[in-house]
């Protein structure tokens, strides 16, 4: 059986980033969400979830913050 990826997009919560990850939802990858919106976030995830990905999290990111970025990468590397 296949190693299930873990798939990052900042940005995916709209545009062409929410297009890649709602991609990587239908390749049922666990998706880890960043962008600026908790509302849009939320809304991708269910989104992503009902399209067939295992696991998808949103995280908040303000990519000007090194905190911010941190939490992201904790998120991506559990």
């Amino acid at each position: 059986m296949a190693e299930t990826q873990t798939v990052v997009v900042i940005g995916g919560t709209s545009g062409i980033g929410r297009a890649i990850v709602e991609r990587f939802a239908q390749e049922r990858a666990n998706l880890v969400i960043a962008g600026r919106d908790q509302g849009r976030g939320v809304a991708v995830v269910q989104t992503c979830l009902a399209a067939g990905a295992p696991e998808a999290v949103f995280i908040e990111v303000n990519v000007e913050r090194p905190d911010s970025v941190e939490a992201l990468a904790a998120a991506a590397n559990r």
